[in-house]
């Protein structure tokens, strides 16, 4: 338990709200149950208006297109189906607040409540110590779709060390008190006040939530090259294998699997972290491949969760990139000979084209849903394609040109996808992110065509964003971080020869 939960001012019985009193209680058994989420803390946060909120009607839509384009693509949050919007801001206010920021496809709305939600982190969480699961889902929310909201890189790197830091405020990071009751009194007598929030046992919400923590600060911190996120623990081992054997929602498959391959993601930064020229041992990268291979099969008690699950498809091939990235040392490639040097290729390209694939293959009015790490994604993508075709290898090259994976036309792609999502939103004002990002893949463009002797007379007919609205990106109020080298998930130095930073 942290310091800041400790010095709150000592609680006495007349001070807890009744219903606070009630949420723990004994289950006939001996055993404390959990109180419910809002009320998990003494200082629970208190739902209020906003400015520029939605109308009921305008919520409900909200909620449903959460519910189902925007969870299953990271499902750290199981809302009831039979919860509207109005139940939800009840129980969850701070949840409903960036829900209906993050989930709005008015730009004017996703700005206002995104605004609003990064005043609340710094007011209740940060400045008055304001702890509960509430608060920890909402500012999960800001983080995963963090590309959508009006902040900078700066505030993105604190808000997950506040992710971090509410877990183990909560304590949801390693197993509860045997005797929570007795520890209570303990802290009581020691002058901390009465503490009913403390409990035995942990709920399926709690576990996910905890799950999910560790996956999205994960990807923020090596989107933002900041602090580590939330660490790997034999409790959270312990929860995998809880919420596995006793879920019953076909999404919770999915969120084990994708902290699985966090876990992975993560064992190889670590490896990279000593610098650009990091060799992998063979046999590491065999068993870490084999390792992938074997998630493949996983299922949700039903079908493979693989199975029409694009999102999980792609997360598979970054992994798998991953693995075979420290063939894009050239150090590397002066003993890159052999049959299977050139199987360890065609499966890279074979990875590189299947990720384009399923990228592409998203509607382009459902780019807007996805988390914020896959556009890390696509960026490592574009990257690893530059630089292998910078390696100057035959071998490589002529597997690009097979495969259809080329720099040039799968940026012209890019960008034109991008374009058509800005101007797709609904209301005036064209999403910015997506301009930051016609922004950083045109200038990618634009140095690989001057350095590999192109030109650049293929940029003369690709935009067709008018030139004030992308000329005006850059003085607009809204993070300019997206498309940031620094916001994606790349070993370390792999950007510092690019001249386009």
């Amino acid at each position: 338990m942290s310091l800041m939960r400790l010095q709150q001012p000592p609680l006495n019985l007349a001070s807890i709200s009744p219903s606070l009193q009630e949420a723990s209680h004994d289950d006939g058994d001996g055993n404390e149950t959990s109180p419910t989420l809002t009320n998990n803390t003494p200082t629970a946060f208190e739902a209020d208006t906003y400015t520029d909120e939605p109308s009921l009607e305008e919520a409900d839509a909200t909620l449903e297109r959460f519910r189902h384009e925007m969870v299953p693509l990271c499902p750290y949050v199981c809302i009831p189906r039979e919860w509207d919007a109005a139940t939800l801001r009840q129980q969850y206010p701070f949840l409903w607040l960036n829900v209906m920021g993050v989930a709005s496809l008015s730009t004017k709305t996703r700005y206002s409540l995104g605004r609003q939600a990064k005043n609340i982190i710094v007011q209740k969480v940060v400045a008055d110590g304001t702890r509960s699961v509430d608060m920890l889902l909402g500012v999960l929310t800001f983080l995963c779709w963090i590309h959508l909201l009006p902040m900078d890189k700066l505030f993105g790197s604190m808000a997950s060390q506040i992710a971090v830091s509410l877990i183990h405020d909560l304590g949801l990071h390693m197993t509860p008190p045997e005797y929570p009751s007795k520890v209570g009194q303990l802290l009581n007598g020691k002058g901390f006040g009465l503490l009913p929030q403390i409990r035995k046992e942990r709920t399926m919400e709690d576990r996910r939530a905890l799950i999910g923590a560790y996956i999205i600060t994960s990807m923020t911190c090596h989107a933002f090259r900041s602090a580590d996120g939330l660490g790997w623990s034999t409790y959270l081992d312990e929860c995998l294998n809880y919420v596995s054997q006793n879920s019953t929602e076909p999404h919770d498959h999915i969120l084990i699997t994708q902290a699985k391959l966090q876990l992975m993601i993560n064992r190889l930064r670590s490896v990279y972290r000593g610098g650009s020229n990091v060799q992998v041992p063979t046999i590491y990268s065999n068993a870490l491949r084999s390792e992938l291979d074997s998630l493949l099969t996983s299922t949700d008690g039903v079908s493979n969760i693989f199975d029409n699950n694009s999102s999980m498809k792609r997360l598979y091939h970054f992994s798998m990139l991953m693995v075979h990235e420290s063939h894009l040392n050239k150090s590397s490639m002066s003993h890159d000979k052999g049959m299977q040097k050139f199987e360890d290729y065609q499966l890279v390209i074979n990875s590189l084209r299947s990720w384009l694939d399923l990228y592409f293959a998203i509607p382009n009015d459902h780019l807007r849903f996805l988390p914020s790490s896959n556009y890390s994604q696509l960026y490592y993508v574009t990257v690893f394609i530059y630089r292998i075709t910078a390696l100057k290898i035959p071998t490589w090259n002529s597997l690009l040109a097979e495969a259809g994976a080329e720099l040039v036309p799968v940026l012209d792609t890019v960008i034109q996808r991008f374009e058509q999502a800005a101007l797709s939103m609904p209301d005036s004002q064209s999403d910015q992110a997506f301009l930051l990002g016609i922004h950083k893949f045109s200038a990618l463009k634009a140095v690989f065509n001057s350095e590999f002797g192109f030109g650049i007379d293929g940029d003369k007919d690709m935009s067709v964003m008018p030139q004030d609205t992308f000329m005006g990106v850059a003085h607009a109020d809204f993070s300019p971080f997206l498309m940031d080298p620094g916001m994606f998930p790349m070993m370390q130095g792999i950007f510092d020869d690019l001249a386009w930073q």
